[in-house]
């Protein structure tokens, strides 16, 4: 499929019959499942070759982001409808890995990088002007991932096994007047602030964190006690308290090693290890 270490692999958010995959061999990849899976329908590229660490896909567009290569990495997106090279390049917004990417989960113009320089970074796709893209910057840790809790959220969870919530920036906060002179209303969303927990292995009781998930579950594990837990939070509320949610504990899966990344499909949830297997759980305890 590859001919390096496969950093992500997603299903199409529409058609549940592609697949996409990107590597360190710095291609991203899509795939038929109807088709033999020997030969990939499309393969993408960068034109500085970087090795490719993150991925999301969502409204119709492709987003990566590359690991650091010189003085910058590179988020690069391209347009499902017509693969034949990339629609556009983030080449100065980043200068390390670029960790995770996704796009907002309704917003079809908003997506979100955030890398080990400790910035999460979100963009206006709807400006041309990579400078002036740039909606809005998240100076906080060297980031693990990050992303949208609701519509005007955003989490991020740092290497360091931090966690904070940040309001989402519009147009109005940087620009006002750009907006009294247009027709859009003004929003009426109330800014909450910043949400700091710190370091929240203790309040999870966990070693690490995976990651969160939609529609609001956190994954998390402990190498010690060779488990994987998966529990509910409140994302209007932002309670992530674990003794006020339902939880599900996975015990032995995986040993002593980290759980990469987990699936969530119907009652079934996939965990990928350090250990190379992949394990399926019944979520119905």
């Amino acid at each position: 499929a590859h001919k390096g270490p496969i950093q992500k692999i997603l299903s199409d958010p529409i058609n549940q019959t592609t697949l996409y995959s990107c590597s360190d061999d710095s291609t991203v990849k899509v795939w038929d499942l109807r088709s033999s899976l020997s030969t990939p329908q499309h393969v993408l590229i960068n034109s500085r070759n970087l090795p490719f660490f993150s991925m999301d896909v969502g409204h119709g567009l492709i987003s990566a982001g590359s690991q650091l290569k010189g003085t910058d990495s590179e988020l690069v997106l391209w347009d499902t409808r017509k693969l034949d090279g990339p629609l556009r390049s983030f080449i100065d917004s980043h200068n390390d890995d670029i960790t995770d990417t996704k796009f907002h989960p309704t917003r079809k113009n908003i997506l979100l990088s955030g890398a080990t320089d400790g910035y999460v970074n979100v963009y206006d796709l709807e400006v041309i002007d990579e400078d002036d893209a740039l909606l809005q910057c998240i100076n906080y840790a060297s980031v693990h991932s990050a992303g949208f809790t609701t519509e005007n959220r955003v989490y991020v969870l740092s290497h360091m096994e931090t966690f904070s919530m940040f309001d989402l920036s519009s147009k109005e906060d940087i620009d006002p007047e750009s907006v009294s002179e247009s027709s859009s209303p003004r929003s009426n969303t109330q800014k909450r602030g910043d949400k700091d927990f710190g370091d929240i292995r203790e309040a999870w009781d966990c070693e690490y964190v995976i990651d969160l998930y939609s529609p609001g579950y956190v994954a998390c594990g402990s190498n010690s006690k060779n488990l994987l837990k998966i529990f509910q939070f409140d994302a209007e509320k932002e309670d992530f308290d674990p003794c006020n949610a339902q939880q599900l504990v996975f015990e032995g899966g995986h040993g002593e090693e980290v759980v990469r990344d987990i699936a969530i499909y119907n009652s079934t949830i996939f965990s990928g290890g350090e250990d190379n297997v992949v394990c399926a759980w019944n979520g119905e305890g």
